[in-house]
């Protein structure tokens, strides 16, 4: 058993080495760009999160009741790769030393399941269906799994023999940023992003990760999140003063509101494939899912965007 874990952990490093170096140029330009583009409207007030108002969902994590996960004492404390939610609200969760995805009702279990096919990565529902793309030790499979008791549907093997620095699941569309083919990944090793259909069929080629229009872009450090009523959801992390920014746009990229709150009320942030992942973070629903961690608990904020984003 040490043994595997060691395993697991010197891949998750890895990994996570490798998406940084890839990933540098890039945040470096954004955070020169923030002053410029991430500015707000002068007319734009930005309104506090009453707490109070949010439901709030708790689940142990434990992998053998509850919401699975694994630990990592040293550097990045519990783990969770996979978070998803579905029409009825049923939450998914994809974790574990050994992957395994548990769903829940409102704190109940509906199932859990084991997989041997495939390590814990993100979760992405479209429709009825749930689906997996393991991109580590370069397998590039794509899983279909149904809900109702996790059993997996179709499976699409090595759907890209490029290497994957990382991938976005963008309704029924996978994006994945790739390597271009050569023996040695370094800091100027070209990247792109490459679109699959959900039986991984290639779809053609886009220049962003949410395969946006130029002027829907996120600006600075914001993460899209989705449409809401014909109009841009964002999210932003502000590091300096600790809080999320929940920001509603136009569709040209107009700020219309903002609301934001303090990340405690959240809970501590888990860490999935990235550190802060938006896997963590859903639209769907009309609502925002956020997960967060409280004590040994996994905590789910619930935020009905109608009333986030009431006058």
């Amino acid at each position: 058993m040490n043994t595997k874990i060691n395993t697991y952990i010197l891949l998750f490093i890895a990994l996570n080495f490798l998406c940084f170096c890839s990933s540098s140029t890039e945040h470096k330009q954004s955070i020169s760009d923030i002053e410029d583009n991430d500015s707000i409207e002068k007319d734009t007030i930005e309104v506090p999160i009453k707490s109070s108002q949010y439901e709030q969902i708790v689940i142990p994590l434990d992998n053998k009741i509850g919401v699975p996960f694994f630990y990592h004492e040293k550097l990045y404390g519990y783990i969770i790769e996979g978070f998803e939610v579905d029409n009825d609200e049923h939450l998914y969760f994809l974790g574990g030393e050994k992957s395994m995805i548990a769903c829940f009702d409102n704190g109940n279990e509906i199932f859990r399941k084991e997989y041997s096919e495939f390590l814990p990565n993100e979760l992405h529902i479209y429709g009825s269906q749930l689906y997996v793309f393991d991109y580590k030790l370069a397998k590039n499979n794509l899983f279909q799994l149904e809900t109702e008791q996790g059993q997996i549907i179709d499976s699409f093997p090595q759907i890209t023999v490029n290497s994957v620095n990382n991938y976005y699941f963008v309704d029924s569309t996978l994006i994945t940023k790739v390597f271009n083919k050569q023996e040695r990944i370094d800091m100027n090793t070209e990247t792109a992003y490459i679109k699959f259909n959900l039986k991984g069929e290639l779809s053609g080629y886009t220049d962003n990760r949410y395969d946006l229009l130029e002027e829907q872009k996120p600006k600075g450090d914001e993460k899209f999140m989705g449409y809401w009523n014909n109009k841009l959801v964002f999210v932003k992390f502000v590091y300096n003063e600790n809080k999320y920014e929940f920001r509603l746009k136009s569709l040209n990229n107009e700020t219309i509101k903002i609301k934001s709150e303090d990340l405690s009320f959240f809970g501590k942030p888990l860490f999935g494939l990235e550190g802060y992942p938006e896997e963590h973070r859903k639209l769907r629903n009309n609502k925002i899912y956020v997960l967060g961690r409280k004590d040994e608990n996994a905590v789910i904020t619930i935020l009905p965007l109608e009333k986030l984003f009431a006058e």
